[in-house]
């Protein structure tokens, strides 16, 4: 996945979080909610800020150590940050359709 941040004052961007998996929640960033089992209920979260930063959470707020490749650069020129994010889906733990396949 790729993610495109329009921002004009990329100068006032909050970046401090830099431990992964700290609350990056908290500093500007995409997040992306995976609910394979369309469940509305249970999902797995990923955040990443604008210096790459990334946060795991499974179910419930769960330790999650899925090996999630991301990374992010700050495009002044074009006034916009980029992240791009790649979520292995053997991490999931997706059970096989009802029915066999």
């Amino acid at each position: 996945m790729a993610f495109e941040c329009a921002e004009d004052r990329l100068n006032a961007i909050q970046a401090h979080v830099r431990e992964r998996d700290g609350k990056v929640w908290e500093d500007d960033c995409v997040e992306l909610f995976l609910d394979p089992g369309c469940t509305g209920k249970r999902y797995w979260q990923v955040s990443v800020n604008s210096v790459g930063t990334v946060a795991r959470l499974g179910p419930d707020g769960a330790r999650w150590d899925a090996e999630v490749a991301a990374a992010a650069r700050v495009e002044p020129e074009r006034k916009r940050w980029v992240v791009e994010l790649a979520v292995p889906l053997g991490e999931l733990k997706l059970a096989p359709a009802a029915g066999g396949a």
